[in-house]
This record gives structure tokens, sequence and C-alpha cells, in this order.
């Protein structure tokens, strides 16, 4: 970084970081700076918001059965596992931890995940859909084509060789 950029240019990640206020108050605001300035990041600042914009128009899809049914079984082992383990530490003179010290952050970022996985599979799902109609309805095909005119094209070149 030299003093002519005084913050480096934002990634997809910082810029969503940013959005969803995760940066510390001071990386927000020297990012912020940086966007004001910076017309590459403003665009991908544009284009994030344009894509969550879009998002908010889509209907929400509920979440396959087969995923519900993994995560579900997940959970159901996990609520087994951590009693055994809680009798354990008590055991030894731990004292429980709140919050901070379960693994329900790491649950809430495995559920997240899925989520995001689900979510993103449609879209791709439903681009697919849209390609494959888009090249069936643009009527682009070699059978469509229009045949060239007399004289042109392979048959005049034969008759030029032949000659």
């Amino acid at each position: 970084m030299t003093p002519a950029e005084p913050y480096p240019h934002l990634d997809a990640d910082a810029v969503a970081d940013l959005a969803e206020d995760l940066l510390d108050p001071v990386e927000a605001a020297a990012a912020r700076r940086h966007v004001a300035v910076c017309s590459r990041c403003n665009d991908l600042t544009a284009a994030l918001d344009d894509i969550r914009a879009r998002l908010q128009l889509l209907p929400v899809e509920p979440v396959p059965a087969p995923v519900v049914a993994r995560l579900d079984a997940a959970l159901a082992a996990e609520r087994q596992r951590v009693p055994a383990l809680q009798g354990a530490s008590a055991r030894v003179g731990h004292r429980r931890r709140g919050w901070s010290g379960s693994r329900a952050p790491q649950w809430l970022a495995a559920a997240a995940t899925v989520t995001m996985l689900v979510v993103g599979g449609t879209f791709v799902v439903r681009g697919l859909e849209v390609s494959g109609m888009d090249a069936a309805t643009s009527g682009g095909t070699a059978e469509s084509a229009p045949e060239p005119a007399a004289g042109t094209g392979g048959a005049a070149k034969a008759g030029r060789e032949s000659a």
C-alpha cells in the first residue's frame, strides 16, 4: 500500500462484509472512504447491491427434505454427544462455558453453509433452464439457415475447379 493508495481494492468478500457491517469500525470507515473514490470498488459494491435486490425478489424456496433430514440427524447426534462431554468436564472440575465455549456457532455456520449451497444450487439450475430455453427459442439452428444463392458456395467452386 502506497500513500497514494490509502486502502487496497476490495474483493467481493470484503464488499459483502462491509455491506453487512461485519468489519470493525476503523476498517469499515477506511473501506467506505476507498469505495467513495475508487470506481472499481464502487462498481463491485453496486453489483452486490443489485444482486441483493434481485435475490429479495425471488420466492423463498423450502429446504429440500433430504437436507432437513440430514440436519436433524446431525443435531440429534450432537445433542446425544454433548451431555456426555458436559458430564465428563464436570467430573474433572471444569465449569460449563457459555455461548462462546459452545459449538453453537459452528453449527450455525454449517447450517448457513448448507442453506447457501441450496440457494446457490437453485440459481444454477434456474440459470441452466433459462439458458436452455434461450437456445431453444433463438431459432439459430443449422436446419433453419438459408440456402446459398445459386452460383455461390460449393457448386460454383466445383465448376471453377473442373474448368
